[in-house]
């Protein structure tokens, strides 16, 4: 698993532990705005890793055509 799944899976597991957490004092509807919350997280932390994972990606191909 490459840095970039690991990252993804530790804040799956870390929405799912939040989730089980809140569900234990929360009604549904504090529950089901807590996810979607959570989830808006997710997505934009998800959007940044592929973005970096792109600028590190274009760095590699810069070095790599002045060293050839």
């Amino acid at each position: 698993m490459n840095v970039r799944e690991q990252i993804h899976k530790d804040l799956e597991d870390m929405v799912v532990e939040l989730g089980q957490e809140r569900r234990l004092t929360q009604t549904d509807e504090e529950v089901e705005e807590s996810e979607q919350r959570l989830a808006h997280l997710l997505n934009q932390e998800q959007q940044r890793i592929e973005n970096t994972h792109q600028q590190v990606a274009q760095a590699l191909e810069v070095e790599a055509s002045n060293l050839g």
